[in-house]
């Protein structure tokens, strides 16, 4: 038996939703969209957060450290977050996660 595990978002819920509500301002502003701006305003919030390469499977206690800042995760822990956050318009979001929260190993 493997025992429990879950899953953690590398860019979490609330930075995609912050990173959402600035797009939205720029697009209320008509300021022009990159494409990728596009698809993060207009693909639902379930589906981005159910992109496995934004997920990493952890023990409870771990993930219980990592969410709390007590532990950090690898950028070998989710191996395509560059690609995910590309996509999606989330560079700044990942940028700040990764200076906060991570070991650039």
């Amino acid at each position: 038996m493997r025992g429990y595990t879950e899953r953690h978002h590398f860019v979490s819920k609330r930075s995609i939703r912050a990173r959402r509500s600035h797009v939205a301002l720029k697009a209320k502003r008509f300021e022009e969209l990159s494409e990728a701006e596009h698809r993060l305003l207009f693909t639902p919030l379930s589906r981005i957060l159910a992109d496995e390469r934004n997920l990493v499977t952890l023990t409870p206690i771990r993930h219980h450290r990592v969410t709390h800042g007590f532990e950090k995760l690898s950028l070998d822990d989710v191996p395509q977050i560059r690609e995910f956050a590309a996509e999606y318009a989330l560079e700044p979001a990942l940028e700040r996660k990764l200076a906060a929260f991570t070991n650039r190993a």
